[in-house]
C-alpha cells in the first residue's frame, strides 16, 4: 500500500450514517482526514424503511466528508447491521492433489469454499467467510498453510450473512450515490477491529456494540471472530422509555439522556433535579434525576441480560478471560460499563478506537468506533485501488453537481 492510498469507511446504522474518510501514511498508520455524519432518517433497527430518505441522509454525510478532506471519493468499504444478520462456525476440508502437495492460494479458496455450504434460507446471502485456523494433515493451530505440504487440508470458518433484501437494498442506495462499494461488513466485525487489542483477541474477549436500533455482540478467540449475534434492543429503547416516562417529546429524551441519563442509583447525587419541556406545551417540570435511573435501568439491563443469554447459549461464554468491551453511543451512558459487570459477571470496560491519527479529538469516542473499524478492515483487505486522489474544491463540487444532474434525468 502507497503513501497517500485513500480509504473510505460508512456505517449505516439506525440514528446515524458516518462517513470517515483515511490516508495511508508510511508506518502503515491511517490518518483520518474527513468526518461526516448525518441524521439517519430513511433506516429503523438496522433496515431500510426509506430508499430516498436514506440516500439523502448518505449523500448530506458523503459531503461532509468530502468536503473536510477535499478529496472526491469513488468507492468505500460498507458497515451493515440488523437482526436479519446471522452466522454459525463451520468446517471445510479438500484433498491437495498437485503432486508435490504443496498448498497454493486456490487450496486455501477451496476450503474456504468448501467451508461455506452451510444451510440457509432462501431469502439470505453469506457475507464473510472468515478462517479461525487451518489444519494440515490433522496438525492444528495453522493461521497461514501457504507454503506448507500437506494431502489434507481443513478450515474452521466463522461464517456470517445477511438477508439478500436488505443488502439489495443497502446496494441501490449506495449505488444512487455513485460510489463503488469495495465490501459488505458486518458491523461487530468492523468494531472489534477498532476497540481491541491483540492480546484481548487471543484470550477471548466480547464485544458489545449498542448503536441506536441494535446491539452487536461479538466473541473474538485466539485472535479470530468466533461467535457473533444481534440484540434487537438498543439506545433507541432507552430513549423512547425517557420520552413515555417523562411525558416528553423524543428529541428532549435523547437530550436528556446523554446529559443527564444513568444507569445506577448509586452514581448520582438523590437532590438532583432535571428540567424538561412537557409535551404539547410551553410549560417545564423538573424532576428528581433519580427517576431517570427508574426509568433507564430497566431497559439497559434488558440488554446486557439478553447479551449474556446469548454467550451462555454460544460455547464461548466461559472462555472470557478479557471481559466485556462496550461499544456505540450506548457505552457513553452513566453506570453503563457497572451494570454491565454486575448483570454479566464480566468485567467491562469502554472501547475507544486507538489505532488510528489524525483528527483523533473528533472520532475519539465509542460511537465512531465501527467507522473506524471500516477503514482499518479496508486497509487490511486492500479496499483502495479505485479512490480518486486529492482534489480541489471547486472539481470536487462540480462532481457532484454533474453526478445530481445525471440522477436528475435518469
Amino acid at each position: 500500500m502507497a503513501k497517500g492510498a485513500i480509504l473510505v469507511g460508512i456505517d449505516v446504522g439506525t440514528t446515524k450514517i458516518c462517513t470517515l474518510i483515511g490516508e495511508l501514511q508510511e508506518d502503515r498508520r491511517i490518518d483520518v482526514i474527513g468526518i461526516g455524519t448525518s441524521r439517519s432518517e430513511g433506516m429503523r433497527r438496522g433496515s431500510v424503511i426509506d430508499i430516498d430518505a436514506t440516500v439523502h441522509a448518505i449523500e448530506e454525510s458523503l459531503e461532509k466528508a468530502q468536503r473536510m478532506a477535499g478529496v472526491e471519493i469513488g468507492s468505500a468499504v460498507v458497515g451493515v447491521t440488523g437482526e436479519h444478520i446471522r452466522s454459525q462456525n463451520s468446517q471445510g476440508v479438500i484433498h491437495v492433489n498437485r503432486p508435490n502437495h504443496e498448498i497454493a492460494e486456490e487450496d486455501v479458496a477451496r476450503v474456504l469454499d468448501n467451508a461455506q455450504a452451510v444451510p440457509l434460507s432462501p431469502e439470505q446471502e453469506i457475507v464473510h467467510v472468515i478462517p479461525r485456523e487451518f489444519k494440515v494433515d490433522g496438525q492444528d493451530g495453522i493461521k497461514s498453510p501457504v507454503g506448507m505440504f500437506g494431502s489434507r487440508l481443513e478450515v474452521e470458518a466463522h461464517v456470517m450473512a445477511g438477508g439478500t433484501t436488505f443488502l439489495q437494498n443497502i446496494r441501490k442506495c449506495l449505488h444512487r450515490t455513485d460510489l463503488i462499494i469495495e465490501d459488505v461488513v458486518v458491523e461487530s466485525l468492523a468494531t472489534g477491529e477498532a476497540v481491541l487489542h491483540p492480546d484481548e483477541k487471543e484470550l477471548g474477549v466480547a464485544v458489545l456494540d449498542i448503536g441506536g436500533g441494535t446491539a452487536d455482540l461479538a466473541v473474538f478467540n485466539k485472535g479470530e471472530i468466533a461467535f457473533s449475534s444481534v440484540i434487537p434492543v438498543a439506545g433507541n429503547h432507552v430513549t423512547y422509555d425517557l420520552a413515555v416516562g417523562l411525558h416528553t417529546t423524543q428529541e428532549d429524551a435523547e437530550k436528556i439522556k446523554i446529559g443527564s441519563g444513568c444507569a445506577l442509583p448509586e452514581m448520582i447525587d438523590e437532590d438532583e433535579v432535571v428540567s424538561v419541556s412537557d409535551l404539547g406545551s410551553q410549560e417545564v417540570r423538573e424532576y428528581p434525576r433519580a427517576i431517570l435511573v427508574e426509568i433507564i435501568k430497566p431497559r439497559m439491563q434488558e440488554i446486557f441480560e439478553m447479551a449474556k443469554n446469548h454467550l451462555d447459549r454460544s460455547e464461548y461464554g466461559h472462555l472470557l478471560p478479557a471481559g466485556v468491551v462496550l461499544s456505540g453511543g450506548g457505552s457513553l451512558l452513566c453506570g453503563a460499563t457497572e451494570l454491565a459487570t454486575q448483570v454479566m459477571g464480566l468485567p467491562a470496560r469502554v472501547g475507544i478506537p486507538y489505532s488510528v491519527g489524525g483528527f483523533t479529538d473528533n472520532i475519539g469516542s465509542p460511537a465512531y468506533a465501527t467507522g473506524v473499524g471500516l477503514l482499518l478492515y479496508a486497509a487490511k483487505h486492500h479496499y483502495f485501488r479505485r479512490a480518486a486522489q486529492p482534489e480541489n474544491l471547486w472539481t470536487l463540487w462540480l462532481r457532484r453537481f454533474q453526478a445530481w444532474f445525471h440522477r436528475l434525468r435518469a
